[in-house]
């Protein structure tokens, strides 16, 4: 459904919120969210789509990037249901310093 916008971020932690409308039509997964980098070869945080979510949403998922690039906010259909994403946006929590893992 989304994949981008493909930033060049520095390592740090970031929150992602995700605007996004769903419609389930089942009680099983129909959907994730992720935030990956490294053209999607390292995936920091997921967060699945599943049950009776219905209507306009937040989802606000917590990511600690390694500052290789490439970082994508992204939405995948998997399953029965509808998503609709309005947009997502990205602040900077904390920068990664010297010592953190």
């Amino acid at each position: 459904v989304m994949f981008g916008p493909n930033l060049d971020l520095p390592a740090g932690l970031y929150e992602v919120t995700f605007r996004i409308r769903t419609r389930s039509r089942g009680k099983g997964s129909f959907g994730h969210l992720d935030v990956a980098e490294g053209c999607g070869g390292r995936v920091a945080v997921h967060y699945d789509l599943s049950g009776t979510q219905n209507g306009y949403t937040n989802i606000a998922l917590t990511a600690r990037l390694t500052g290789m690039g490439d970082v994508e906010f992204r939405c995948f259909k998997i399953g029965r249901g509808d998503i609709w994403v309005d947009r997502a946006t990205w602040t900077a929590v904390s920068p990664k310093t010297s010592g953190e893992n």
